[in-house]
């Protein structure tokens, strides 16, 4: 039995439009969205401009970046040509506002608020302090793009708010930059096509997803799908890797606009269908999942707005069990398990804030609930899961 994708697959359905979905065209505000290859080039994009307009007055050089993040985060800030400045987040993913505010400083030209697997995670207290202290203020909704009830884009008034789609959707690369009013009309953004290589290599994926799937869908259908016993492998550690092998950075993809399948699966998909399907998904392992003193989730309680990302759970030893359970047939995936080697370079005397993100970084997991699992399926992930910590 295969095990089940730790994100959605590509499907013909989903390059297929349909009058009766509530696609990327029918969300208000879509139109204003400005559409990149990544949600790093996004905000790439969003700083090289502030330097190309000459917004900054001259000693703001430095951006806000939170100490708990993808090292995808990090490098475009470098790369625009700004310092990073680390603030501490708690073992909640709440941002310390004492922290903030003490490094919020006539030196700081931008701040970056993550909304940390589609849930709100800037302050109002933070953000009119960032107004007085004349730093724009960036929304990363780059873990989940949308909202809900009603369905619309994930944006909280910032200056600038970037997005990654691939997170919610098949396609496995697209990002979006959405503007404040203010800016909206004069901001420069510089985006050629993807490079021939890439684009091959993306659809040479995606047609094996394609092939795969439908192909087993007609054997089903036609009754000629034979069990196969097959040997898995033997399940061992993941090995953490450096960030910049974990996590390359390619400058030229900054300046790339939207992959072309990635547009086609943006303008098809069903948006309703997969904030519903990953909201379910998400209240199964809330209600699945057995209460632990090793394990407890990182968000008890799911907002009627939020469209979630992942269920993810603060897991006591998770590097002893992560690939045990997957290799149990439970998909998930981490966050943050590789640091920007900057916060290390530069943060070396700030002892607590960088223990809150190793503590985050070795506990955080995140079990898949995207709209390709079934709910019967997530009840036996989570009885899956309630072994494993029960058992140890």
């Amino acid at each position: 039995m295969k095990r089940p994708p730790s994100a959605p697959r590509l499907t013909l359905a989903d390059l297929i439009p349909r009058a009766d979905r509530v696609s990327w065209g029918n969300l208000p505000g879509s139109r204003n969205v400005r559409l990149t290859y990544s949600g790093r080039a996004a905000i790439y994009q969003y700083l090289r401009g502030l330097r190309a307009l000459g917004a900054m007055p001259a000693g703001r050089n430095t951006v806000l970046v939170p100490a708990f993040h993808c090292p995808n985060v990090v490098d475009p800030v470098v790369h625009a040509g700004f310092d990073v400045r680390f603030y501490a987040v708690d073992e909640r993913l709440r941002v310390d506002a004492e922290d903030f505010l003490r490094k919020l400083d006539g030196k700081i030209a931008a701040a970056i608020f993550i909304q940390y697997f589609g849930f709100p995670c800037m302050p109002a207290e933070l953000v009119m302090a960032c107004r007085q202290a004349g730093a724009t203020i960036i929304e990363d909704c780059s873990h989940s793009f949308l909202q809900a009830s009603p369905l619309r884009i994930a944006c909280s008034g910032a200056d600038a708010t970037t997005f990654s789609f691939w997170k919610l959707l098949p396609g496995g690369v697209g990002g979006g930059l959405l503007l404040g009013d203010a800016d909206r009309e004069t901001s420069p953004l510089r985006l050629s096509p993807p490079c021939i290589g890439d684009s091959l290599r993306r659809s040479n994926i995606a047609l094996r997803q394609l092939l795969e799937d439908e192909i087993e869908v007609a054997s089903r259908i036609r009754g000629r799908v034979r069990a196969r016993p097959r040997q898995e492998p033997e399940p061992t550690p993941a090995v953490r890797r450096p960030a910049a092998e974990a996590y390359p950075y390619d400058p030229e993809a900054s300046s790339w606009g939207m992959p072309r399948l990635m547009n086609r699966v943006l303008k098809c998909s069903d948006l309703s269908a997969v904030v519903t399907a990953r909201r379910r998904n998400y209240q199964g392992y809330l209600s699945g999942l057995v209460p632990s003193s090793e394990m407890s989730p990182a968000f008890p309680d799911l907002p009627a707005d939020v469209c979630p990302w992942g269920f993810p759970v603060i897991l006591d030893r998770r590097g002893e069990r992560d690939y045990l359970i997957r290799a149990a047939g439970v998909p998930l995936f981490t966050f943050g398990e590789v640091l920007h080697p900057l916060l290390f370079d530069h943060h070396a005397r700030e002892a607590e804030m960088l223990d809150r993100a190793r503590y985050l970084s070795d506990r955080l997991l995140a079990f898949s609930i995207h709209q390709g699992l079934e709910a019967a399926a997530v009840w036996r992930f989570a009885e899956v899961v309630n072994g494993f910590v029960g058992a140890s």
